[in-house]
């Protein structure tokens, strides 16, 4: 069968490639999932078995396998089978497997599979690729891995490709390279990219020095000391789920943080009986807001709202106010970032310190800038950044006083939740 097409040349490089590991490492847009289907595509028609993994089911359902089947359709119409409800393509002998990096246990399991097929791999947990390599045994198998991927700041696949670049075959594209993206289109990209690091990252899929890249919180910016310009403080609370992690409090008066509480076993009374001698402490009229990460602290709320104290409920994947921001939280450590920028902000503790110099960001699959995954910083440096997300809550609005604390409090809770 002779199949034509007219590929891009980085995109005819991966698909010839005969290595064991082939990777695309190339910018936004330059047509990684396009190649993946081809690659999908030439397997099938072998009658190999195929994993193909995509961010998640939604990315799965109507990007990778839709283009998949576009590409069957061209060559192949009416010959195959389509589960969409398990995401399974069928033709004679051969079969592709689709799954998501949500749920990458389900490969577990799986054996005689030939080729794996990988999009946007930087976005999966580091263990995967262990995994599937037990999924390659088999009489007759020889196993091709193909990945492509932008880079990721912080994550483990900057890493891998480094350690590896003399073991695998390493394909390189940009964004430019793909001449069916418009001048407007890769304007726009570079519009939204908040510096040249990730600019260079994200475009030209560079791997950048994971060591600055997307760092939000630098060493130099923990080195001015400042004078507290303000004798309102704000008290953020961020609780852990069934003692996994740790409850954390951090109290922020101005530039100073005043309060640091973490403890991994504590009820929701303990946490409510520490906030009001916080309370007791600093005074009530000072008090601008309580902000509770809604995920486990529901129970808090209730009983700090029984207590008629300004609490403002916030969930972390809530909308942002501005648009260039993927959630909620990616924001409030964007305004901590520039409040410490433009104003100084002292007592800070080393963990809070190593927590916050950890914590980067990327941009994600929809062009907006989003935190690195918590399982990142946490291979990094050993848990979970749970006292930095306690201090990030301070910022969720700025420290003024204005009227009703506490109907003020009640109304930025519902709007975060509408």
């Amino acid at each position: 069968m002779q199949i034509k097409y007219k590929l891009l040349p980085h995109q005819k490089q991966f698909i010839k490639s005969t290595a064991n590991t082939t990777v695309l490492l190339a910018g936004r847009g330059a047509g990684k999932s396009v190649v993946a289907s081809f690659v999908a595509l030439l397997s099938l028609l072998k009658e190999q078995r195929i994993i193909v993994f995509a961010q998640t089911s939604q990315a799965l359902r109507e990007n990778l396998m839709t283009e998949i089947r576009r590409r069957l359709d061209e060559v192949i119409p009416g010959q195959y089978k389509y589960s969409d409800s398990v995401q399974k393509i069928t033709y004679k002998k051969g079969v592709i497997y689709g799954m998501s990096y949500e749920n990458e246990d389900r490969c577990r399991g799986s054996t005689e599979i030939s080729t794996v097929i990988l999009d946007e791999v930087a976005l999966a947990s580091p263990t995967l690729l262990s995994v599937l390599t037990f999924c390659m045994r088999g009489t007759n198998i020889t196993p091709h891995i193909y990945m492509m991927s932008t880079p990721k700041a912080g994550g483990w696949f900057n890493g891998y490709i480094k350690q590896n670049a003399d073991k695998i075959d390493i394909i390189r594209a940009t964004t430019l390279d793909n001449s069916f993206i418009t001048e407007e289109q890769i304007e726009l990209m570079k519009q939204s990219t908040p510096d040249q690091a990730l600019l260079k990252q994200e475009l030209y899929g560079e791997i950048i020095d994971d060591a600055t890249q997307g760092a939000l919180f630098t060493k130099d910016l923990f080195t001015t000391n400042v004078w507290n310009k303000n004798d309102l403080y704000a008290i953020g609370i961020d609780m852990s789920g069934a003692g996994v992690d740790y409850n954390c409090i951090c109290t922020r008066r101005g530039n100073e943080i005043i309060d640091i509480f973490k403890k991994q076993i504590c009820s929701d009374k303990d946490i409510v009986h520490y906030v009001e001698c916080l309370i007791a402490k600093y005074s009530s009229d000072k008090l601008c807001f309580i902000a509770i990460d809604s995920a486990y602290g529901r129970g808090v709320v209730e009983r700090l709202n029984d207590k008629k104290l300004p609490v403002i409920e916030v969930p972390f994947g809530s909308s942002p106010k501005l648009t260039q921001y993927a959630n909620k939280r990616t924001e409030m450590y964007f305004n901590a970032q520039k409040y410490i920028s433009q104003e100084g902000l002292v007592g800070f503790n080393d963990e809070l310190r190593e927590e916050l110099e950890a914590t980067r960001y990327i941009l994600n699959n929809s062009n907006r800038v989003a935190l690195i995954p918590k399982v990142d910083i946490k291979l990094n440096i050993g848990h979970s950044p749970d006292l930095a997300d306690s201090f990030a809550l301070t910022f969720v609005e700025d420290l003024v006083s204005k009227g009703n604390v506490r109907v003020r409090a009640h109304e930025l809770s519902r709007k975060l939740f509408d």
